[in-house]
């Protein structure tokens, strides 16, 4: 008995030697790239997620600047100067609802269930769809500015400004992500996840100053010494 007591003692040491039962920092960081990276490799499987990253922005910012900037912008090159910012922000507000789609496609496919069995950081599925989210729309912000330089947009600051606003155009649409992760945990399948985003994202993206002049915005003209947009884009 106390043979076989030590060799049990001697086995369950090793075995507590090898275990780790926490994930380091740098590990958590690497497993978050690899799982981005096995996102971005998805689009090469399954190419249709490209017309929600490239083929929809050009498509809103061909929409808007000929079809409606002369109505209300009095000509398609006054409207784009206006619209083109509005217009990223648009995007970007729209493609974070690709995220909590994603998530929430992953989790009704039990993808994040064999994510447990592994020593993976808890973080590192969520923070690692989100970045390769946010990579693809840093993608379509870039590709709308080069197409509306193209169509006669021009920058009224230096690049310092430009890349300021870019950066945080990314920002907020990381935080706005974060918040379309929740409803992604929280709703039964993707289904009702676009249900959600269309509700709510829709009024906010059209109901406001960046596509249309909108009379009621005063704020923009008393604390923030903006141009008057009552009189439409000049």
């Amino acid at each position: 008995m106390t043979t076989v007591s030590t060799v049990m003692d001697s086995t369950v040491s090793d075995n507590t030697e090898t275990l780790t039962p926490r994930v380091s920092p740098l590990e958590g960081l690497w497993q978050t790239f690899s799982l981005s990276w096995r996102t971005l490799v998805q689009i090469k499987h399954n190419p249709s997620e490209l017309i929600d990253f490239s083929i929809q922005p050009v498509m809103f910012l061909l929409l808007f600047t000929f079809v409606f900037g002369g109505a209300i912008g009095g000509s398609p090159h006054a409207y784009l100067m206006f619209a083109l910012p509005g217009i990223m922000v648009q995007n970007s507000l729209f493609t974070t609802l690709n995220t909590a789609t994603g998530l929430s496609t992953d989790l009704e496919k039990g993808f994040f269930d064999r994510l447990r069995s592994l020593p993976i950081a808890r973080f590192a599925p969520l923070s690692g769809r989100i970045l390769a989210d946010l990579a693809k729309q840093a993608w379509a912000v870039v590709m709308l500015l080069v197409i509306g330089t193209i169509l006669g947009f021009r920058v009224g600051t230096g690049p310092l400004g430009v890349l300021a606003a870019f950066g945080l155009v990314l920002v907020c649409t990381l935080a706005i992500s974060w918040a379309l992760v929740l409803v992604s945990m929280l709703a039964a399948n993707p289904e009702k996840v676009q249900i959600f985003g269309f509700v709510v994202l829709f009024p906010i993206t059209f109901n406001g100053p960046c596509l249309v002049p909108h009379p009621f915005f005063i704020y923009d003209r008393t604390v923030l010494g903006t141009p008057d947009r009552d009189a439409g884009p000049q």
